[in-house]
C-alpha cells in the first residue's frame, strides 16, 4: 500500500512539473507562428529546431542527462512543431487527439548538467494510418547526433483514426509538400526497420 502510495505521489510529480513544460513548448510555437519566424517546410522538407540545455531535474545520480529527459525533451519539440505548423489549432477546433503509439531511441553521447544542446524534428513519412518522426539531439546543426529517436504517431477523431494526409490538409501545408514527401514510408529503411520493430513486438504482445 504505500509503495503503491508513493508510485502514485512520483507520477502526480512528474505530471505537475510537465504540464507547465507542455504549455510553454506550446506557448513558444504560437508566438513563433504568430510572428512568422518558421523556416518555411520546418518538421517536414528539413528538421524543426528546438534550442534548449539540461536542466537540473534532467539529470540523474551518474551526473548526464537521464535517459527519460531525452523523451521529455523529444516531446516538448514536438509539441512546439505542432503549435507552430498550425496543427494544434486544427486539433481544438476539430476535436482531434494525437496520440503516439511506439518510439525508439538509440543513446549515442552523454548530455552534461546545463549543456546547451538542440533538438531537430521532422516527419520522415507517413501512410494511410500513421506517421513517423525522426529526433536527433544535438550539440549543433552541424554536429553528430547525441541521440536519435524515431516516433510512430496516429490522429484520432472519435476513436476513428484520422489519415496524415487529410490532417496536413487542414493544416493548411502546401499541396506540393505533402505530395513530395508521399510515399516515404515505403522508400525510407530507417522506417521501414522501425516499422518492422514495431510489427515485431505487437505480434510478440499478442502471443503473451
Amino acid at each position: 500500500m504505500r509503495r503503491n502510495a508513493s508510485l502514485h505521489a512520483l507520477r502526480v510529480f512528474a505530471m505537475v512539473l510537465m504540464i507547465p513544460r507542455a504549455a510553454a513548448a506550446l506557448a513558444r510555437g504560437y508566438l513563433n507562428r504568430r510572428s512568422g519566424s518558421l523556416v518555411p517546410g520546418a518538421g517536414f522538407s528539413v528538421p524543426h529546431v528546438v534550442r534548449t540545455r539540461c536542466g537540473l531535474l534532467d539529470v540523474d545520480g551518474f551526473g548526464h542527462m537521464n535517459n527519460a529527459a531525452y523523451f521529455t525533451h523529444c516531446e516538448l519539440a514536438r509539441w512546439q512543431l505542432i503549435a507552430e505548423v498550425g496543427a494544434l489549432a486544427v486539433m481544438q477546433r476539430e476535436r482531434l487527439i494525437f496520440l503516439v503509439g511506439s518510439t525508439v531511441t538509440r543513446f549515442r553521447r552523454e548530455v552534461r548538467p546545463f549543456q546547451p544542446f538542440e533538438v531537430h524534428t521532422q516527419v520522415l513519412g507517413w501512410d494511410e494510418r500513421s506517421m513517423v518522426y525522426e529526433h536527433n539531439i544535438r550539440l549543433s546543426a552541424d554536429s553528430p547526433p547525441l541521440s536519435q529517436t524515431l516516433c510512430r504517431a496516429v490522429v484520432k477523431s472519435k476513436g476513428k483514426l484520422v489519415s496524415p494526409e487529410a490532417f496536413f490538409e487542414a493544416m493548411g501545408l502546401p499541396t506540393e509538400l505533402v505530395e513530395s514527401r508521399r510515399g516515404t514510408m515505403e522508400g525510407n529503411e530507417t522506417v521501414a526497420a522501425f516499422a518492422a520493430l514495431d510489427a515485431a513486438q505487437k505480434a510478440s504482445a499478442a502471443a503473451a
